[in-house]
């Protein structure tokens, strides 16, 4: 997947982006020969948590905790859920670190009959739309390297500075 310090491909395809004022919302595809779950990614979880601890801070509601009415702390979630479930947690942190609300909501669905397999869809709120686009795109890029398709740790501070440094520019 790597060749020198080229990336071949990416773990999620983003193959459409919905905007409005409040949201945007992104329908996914996980590329061919990459996991679903991150379970299936030895030591993905932690690896996140380290680059991005805060997201030991996000509360879950998961379809299967959702169902039994239940939230969780998503580093519990984090050792095994669906990966773009893990690309809404990346975008709301990355959104978060550069100024936006944390309360803000996120989820991340599927209809696989409609959309065809390995698509899902993710939606996050947002308090500006243009700064939640690039940190989406960030996301994918810190998703990538994760996921052990991208060379060299992202710098999370010049990241959320860049996405700090649009807001201020609106």
């Amino acid at each position: 997947m790597l060749t020198g310090n080229r990336c071949l491909m990416s773990g999620l395809g983003i193959e459409s982006i919905d905007v409005s004022e409040a949201c945007i919302e992104a329908k996914v595809r996980i590329a061919e020969g990459v996991p679903v779950r991150t379970s299936a990614i030895s030591g993905l979880a932690e690896r996140a948590l380290q680059l991005l601890p805060g997201l030991g801070r996000h509360r879950c509601l998961s379809r299967h905790r959702r169902d039994a009415g239940a939230s969780c702390c998503f580093a519990e979630e984090l050792r095994d859920t669906e990966i773009p479930h893990l690309l809404e947690h990346l975008t709301i942190e990355l959104l978060a670190l550069a100024g936006s609300p944390r309360s803000l909501p996120a989820h991340t669905a599927w209809d696989f009959a409609h959309d065809g397999r390995r698509v899902f869809r993710v939606w996050v709120a947002c308090d500006d739309d243009v700064v939640a686009l690039r940190a989406l795109k960030e996301a994918n890029t810190v998703l990538d390297w994760l996921l052990g398709m991208r060379d060299g740790e992202p710098d999370v501070g010049a990241i959320t500075d860049r996405l700090a440094k649009m807001r201020r520019r609106a």
